[in-house]
């Protein structure tokens, strides 16, 4: 099955047109033509007597669920084509236009390519008209057609999926994120208001107080400190090495001009970001809709937009401002030290595996080895763990030696050279076999040049894999087909 909607906005579009196939039949249902009690009634049968197929599945389910409740379906039997595309190959293009063209061929997407010409031709995009005012014989033939290749692309995709297990787990997280996404945050929207008008005005005071230069501006603000007033830049670009006026450039430098424009930038940012744009994605109830992609990269981990709200500022005032704007509390929940318990697993490295068994500080023991001490400092936990993470996420020879000069060199030999041997062994498996896999068999197909990319992906994958596996509700809610 397949839904033609208004727009892609299920909050506030609605469903116009169901197109449907199957191996004898394919058609479509013109949804406006009944009322939203025949509807339910339809499709409440319609889910329990069908096994459904769809691509984005969790798109058309938000549809769906305008007339049923997905989540309270015990027996409803679904597959998602773009799930397992993701799966059988995480490195190609996942939208049901590139996989017809890719598998079936471009021929598939006839009615596609017409309802395309129509909404250019009438300029919708600009105008942003509904899609509803596409004549039904476009829109309706698209429906049909985007039903009839997901499940031509199912027949085709489905026997070469081997990762089932990976499957099952994303087929169960993926009716947790529609919950998720469908319950949503409410906010203190009249405290977002106070706040965008707080935030308004100290941009006014410090537009007037430069009244000069246009602080939005990184050439003007650049010829200002530098120029006007001498200041020596703490940072310069790579490439045509121009003074930097970012946020973290301007912060190292103690004048009372940098520390205004870094105080206006991160005031602009707030208020573009996080109060208008808050603000402008409430719904009628004052609730915060963001949608998480499933496989948000090519390791399996997911990723949170419009808004992010996996990436909400923790700390400081920006911190506290943003966290105020949430009815309840939130709560941030974590695995400690992932990273480095599944590299302690995956390498097999018995002295990690023993500190973590005895619930103690990785990193804080990984100080006191490498610096051959029996206590240690903030500094030196930081610099260690900053070492470890930083070498399994690519760190190069060069800037690990500076980095790691002053810790006991006999210790650090023997605990990265067992940390540079798995590096080895991870180019091996991609040169012998094309891929590396997680925890659970999430695989990860690289090239040769892009090896360097294996341990990241085994580690990044596998945290990726357990956080999911928590998230996922019970099996007996799903089945595969």
């Amino acid at each position: 099955i397949d839904f033609e909607t208004e727009g892609l906005n299920w909050q506030i579009n609605k469903p116009l047109y169901l197109g449907l196939a199957t191996d004898t039949f394919s058609g479509y249902i013109n949804i406006q033509e009944y009322s939203k009690d025949t509807l339910s009634s339809f499709f409440k049968d319609f889910v329990k007597s069908h096994r459904l197929i769809l691509q984005n599945a969790k798109f058309d389910f938000h549809f769906l669920d305008k007339y049923i409740q997905i989540n309270t379906l015990n027996d409803i039997t679904f597959t998602d084509t773009m799930l397992i595309s993701q799966i059988i190959d995480e490195n190609k293009s996942h939208g049901l236009d590139n996989m017809t063209a890719l598998w079936l061929g471009e021929s598939y997407l006839e009615n596609k390519r017409k309802v395309d010409t129509y909404v250019k031709e009438n300029k919708f995009k600009r105008l942003k008209k509904p899609w509803s005012d596409i004549p039904e014989e476009l829109l309706a033939a698209r429906g049909e057609e985007d039903a009839r290749n997901t499940y031509t692309l199912y027949q085709l995709l489905r026997p070469r999926l081997t990762e089932t297990k990976v499957y099952e787990i994303e087929k169960k997280l993926l009716l947790v994120l529609l919950r998720m996404e469908r319950n949503g945050a409410l906010i203190d929207k009249e405290y977002l208001i106070r706040l965008r008008d707080e935030i308004r005005d100290k941009i006014k005071i410090l537009e007037d107080k430069y009244p000069s230069i246009n602080l939005g501006s990184s050439q003007e603000k650049g010829e200002y400190l530098f120029g006007f007033l001498g200041l020596t830049p703490s940072a310069y670009t790579p490439k045509t090495h121009k003074p930097q006026t970012t946020v973290e450039a301007l912060a190292l430098i103690d004048h009372e001009a940098a520390r205004d424009m870094t105080e206006y930038n991160t005031l602009v940012h707030t208020l573009s970001t996080y109060v208008n744009g808050f603000l402008e994605k409430l719904d009628d109830n004052n609730f915060l809709h963001c949608s998480f992609k499933q496989m948000g990269a090519r390791t399996g981990r997911m990723s949170c937009v419009n808004p992010n709200l996996q990436q909400l500022p923790k700390d400081g005032r920006l911190g506290q401002w943003i966290k105020s704007a949430f009815i309840g509390n939130i709560t941030a929940y974590d695995y400690s030290q992932m990273e480095a318990v599944i590299y302690a697993y995956e390498n097999h490295e018995d002295m990690l595996i023993e500190v973590i068994e005895r619930g103690e500080d990785v990193y804080g023991y990984l100080a006191k080895y490498l610096n051959n001490i029996d206590t240690f400092t903030k500094t030196q936990r930081d610099l260690c763990k900053g070492l470890f993470l930083g070498r399994i996420y690519g760190m190069g020879n060069r800037k690990f030696i500076q980095q790691s000069n002053g810790l006991d060199p006999i210790a650090t030999k023997s605990f990265f050279g067992k940390l540079d041997s798995m590096f080895k062994n991870v180019d091996n498996q991609i040169a012998s076999r094309g891929y590396v896999e997680t925890i659970i068999g999430r695989k990860r197909r690289l090239e040769v040049k892009d090896a360097y990319k294996g341990l990241n992906s085994i580690i990044q994958g596998s945290s990726a894999d357990i956080v999911k596996m928590a998230m996922a509700v019970p099996p007996h809610l799903y089945r595969l087909i």
